[in-house]
């Protein structure tokens, strides 16, 4: 069975990946992996560079959303409304 990282961030990632996702997908073809997956935190703005480069090196792309949650009182009480402010692409 083939390993596949799920857990990559890229320089979309402020503070969390420096990478470019053209990068990440050039690197995941030399190291023979035959597909990636990219999960910024807090948004997909990596996936317009992330797909063609995927298709371009050869590895399928995986996409994926990373999300940093509060652990205090007035997190809990928006965690409802922030769930219904997520994108449709994110499934709930």
């Amino acid at each position: 069975m083939p390993f596949v990282l799920l857990r990559v961030r890229s320089l979309y990632s402020v503070g969390s990946g420096i990478s470019s996702p053209r990068d990440i997908c050039a690197a995941a073809r030399r190291s023979g992996y035959s597909a990636i997956a990219l999960t910024d935190v807090g948004g997909t703005f990596g996936y317009i560079e992330f797909h063609p480069a995927a298709r371009q090196s050869g590895v399928k792309p995986i996409y994926g959303v990373s999300f940093r949650l509060r652990s205090d009182d007035e997190a809990e009480s928006a965690a409802g409304e922030a769930w219904a402010t997520l994108p449709p692409m994110v499934p709930t």
